[in-house]
């Protein structure tokens, strides 16, 4: 008796399993090479998508990995659409068992765009930063700030900060400025 009602069981599960039975839709393959998810010559693959109550696709995670098969990540990319479908923000994140260097991307829905690079040292303290923003002043002149700046080992305290700004392409100042461990300027040039 107990063999006939272990094998119903096994043939109404089996049944169900080959009618369909609660169906799954196949994940998606993966995505390669998709122009949200580039970057740097990586292979990207897409991670998961948001979407927005219109059905529009909101956010996109890719995982960035150095091999065709994506086999071996090596960071992610986070990319974030406005209503018009098009990037308006990106945050890179590389390394996976220590934070080599993390990117921010965004714009301002005016045509300026804003890119930090904040990059770490084994222990997670971050050990420069870097970042080159590009937008207009109120008189219409096309300004662009960029520039870098390095710390101590503690993170926090700056080694050197370097500050560039260009209008309408002409280089307009610069500065550099050496810091001792105490946070102290130690020299500084401007042009």
């Amino acid at each position: 008796m107990f063999r006939k009602i272990i094998s119903l069981i096994l043939a109404a599960c089996l049944t169900c399993a080959l009618a369909g039975c609660g169906e799954r839709k196949a994940p998606d393959a993966p995505v390669a090479g998709t122009a949200a998810g580039e970057f740097e010559g990586y292979y990207s693959q897409l991670s998961y998508e948001v979407y927005n109550d219109d059905g529009t696709v909101a956010e996109q995670m890719y995982n960035l990995c150095t091999d065709e098969d994506f086999l071996y990540i090596a960071g992610m990319k986070d990319v974030y659409f406005d209503a018009d479908g098009n990037v308006s923000r990106y945050v890179v994140t590389m390394g996976m068992l220590n934070i080599e260097y993390v990117i921010n991307y965004y714009t301002d829905g005016s045509g300026g765009t804003y890119y930090e690079k904040l990059y770490y040292n084994e222990s997670g303290t971050v050990i420069k930063g870097e970042w080159d923003n590009n937008f207009s002043d109120p008189d219409g002149a096309q300004i662009r700030d960029c520039g870098s700046q390095e710390f101590y080992d503690d993170g926090r305290t700056p080694k050197s900060l370097t500050v560039e700004r260009y209008t309408d392409g002409e280089l307009t100042s610069k500065t550099v400025t050496e810091y001792d461990e105490d946070g102290n300027v130690t020299s500084e040039s401007a042009e």
